[in-house]
């Protein structure tokens, strides 16, 4: 009874840490997808504002000394700065969070193999050890 018990707990917990690593592992593409994400929107943003940035040497430009001229420039040279800031976010997601995450990953399914090799010989240890004991018990009865 007991080695079943110890057999059954350790399905539990193999089951237990092999969804934690689906977890990551889901988790992490969430985060790689949002990363690409970012990158699309921001070269979008800032392909948007070259459009529409005045030509140089144009008559536009003379236009822009007029103040909602000036303010559409404002934008567009803000909407740039925004797409930077995307291009940022998606650095970061990359460099710092999915390069933890796979590293975090591959420590987990190292430490899961881990336990598998040196729980289930253990697991049948403390089988062999139970049917030893019984064994002896049977051949070596105690005196009563």
């Amino acid at each position: 009874m007991l080695p079943q018990l110890r057999r059954d707990q350790f399905d539990n917990l193999e089951k237990h840490t092999q969804s934690g690593i689906e977890f990551v592992e889901r988790y992490s593409k969430f985060v790689k997808e949002r990363s690409e994400i970012e990158i699309s929107y921001a070269k979008q943003i800032r392909n948007l504002s070259k459009k529409y940035q005045p030509k140089k040497n144009s008559r536009e430009e003379e236009e822009n000394k007029y103040t909602s001229c000036r303010a559409f420039l404002s934008t567009l040279n803000e909407l740039n700065d925004y797409a930077g800031q995307h291009e940022v976010i998606a650095e970061n997601l990359t460099s710092q969070i999915i390069t933890e995450l796979s590293r975090y990953l591959t420590e987990l399914k190292a430490e899961r193999k881990s336990v598998r090799t040196h729980t289930l010989p253990v697991c049948v240890l403390i089988h062999l050890l139970f049917v030893c004991a019984i064994y002896f018990l049977y051949i070596h009865p105690s005196p009563s």
